[in-house]
């Protein structure tokens, strides 16, 4: 095979996995095709081509090297900077956000402002919330705030109701 169909394909299997999966498995299989693809593409600078068997079995034995080596250590880096972002906002339970770009249905997910950053938010209430209204923050899922409506019982004095 060409050496760079080999590139075209880790880099798409690279992209596929970052955007898609996030787990990265797939990922380690398209840095270990990206490496196969510069070693046949040295190989043809030498004037000495690799067969396919030799190619597959480069690609092969790169990517699960690759991915026992270093897949733990990249999820680890990674979920660390994960855990101090949910640290941030675990803080902000019972405060208030407001709902921006568009309503959200019940169970809906949607956007909030809380403080002047943007979140990700599922309403966890029975009613819609309507862009611009404010919502009390219940708690959160990973990097998304739950959100329901203001109550009285939670906010006394905060509003009037008619």
């Amino acid at each position: 095979m060409d050496w760079y169909w080999w590139v075209v394909a880790g880099i798409v299997l690279m992209i596929l996995e970052i955007a898609a999966f996030g787990d990265f498995f797939i990922f380690f299989f398209g840095t270990g095709s990206v490496l196969t693809g510069l070693l046949v593409l040295s190989f043809e600078h030498w004037s000495t081509p690799l067969t396919a068997a030799y190619q597959w079995s480069f690609f092969a034995v790169n990517s699960i090297l690759l991915l026992i080596s270093f897949r733990r250590r990249l999820i680890k880096f990674i979920s660390v900077k994960n855990e101090s972002e949910i640290r941030d906002i675990s803080g902000y339970t019972d405060k208030l956000a407001t709902v921006i770009e568009k309503d959200i249905e019940p169970l809906g997910r949607g956007i909030v402002s809380l403080g002047q950053t943007r979140w990700n938010a599922k309403n966890v209430g029975k009613g819609t919330l309507a862009t611009n209204d404010e919502v009390e923050v219940q708690g959160r899922d990973g990097l998304t705030l739950l959100v329901d409506k203001i109550t009285s019982d939670n906010h006394p004095g905060e509003f009037s109701e008619t």
